[in-house]
């Protein structure tokens, strides 16, 4: 696989992305992956609910889909919002990319006063990355054997923007 990023497509100042966008992303690919899992129960309770005419069944469908999925839902949060990638994405960072196509996402250091312990950097190897979904404002880098985690890397980084 042809690695897109090049040390010229990725300006070099801090940025970071945003926990809401780098979750959106997980959702997204979660449930077109595995959004049967969601409508399966659903389905199923309607379809008991309709051949036997039980009214009860109609008013578990509503619970399932109100209590329940915002319940999976966190689960799906908090396992990869914790990931070292997303943990490093939403961080301030610089991206580096060596010339065998690995990137290395450099931590800025935090303020002197904030009291925040100083962060590692990640490294990833080219033979990590499986794919690089190019997007019109982002680079979106798929890891292998590591579902739903990624690395996303803004094209262009307006002045504080990001940070």
């Amino acid at each position: 696989m042809q690695n897109l990023l090049s040390l010229s497509s990725i300006p070099d100042s801090p940025h970071k992305v945003s926990t809401g966008a780098y979750m959106r992303l997980v959702a997204e690919e979660w449930l077109l992956s595995r959004g049967w899992l969601v409508v399966l129960p659903i389905v199923g309770l309607a379809l008991a609910a309709y051949h036997t005419g039980d009214f009860r069944l109609w008013v578990v469908i509503p619970v399932l889909v109100c209590l329940i999925l915002p319940l999976i839902m966190v689960v799906i949060y908090y396992k990869y919002s914790l990931s070292p990638e997303a943990i490093a994405s939403v961080w301030p960072h610089r991206v580096r990319v060596s010339a065998d196509g690995s990137l290395t996402l450099l931590p800025e250091p935090p303020a002197e006063d904030s009291g925040a312990a100083p962060r590692h950097e990640l490294r990833v190897h080219a033979k990590e990355i499986k794919a690089i979904d190019e997007r019109s404002s982002r680079y979106i880098i798929h890891l292998k054997n590591k579902p739903f985690r990624f690395i996303i890397i803004p094209k262009t980084y307006p002045e504080n923007e990001n940070l």
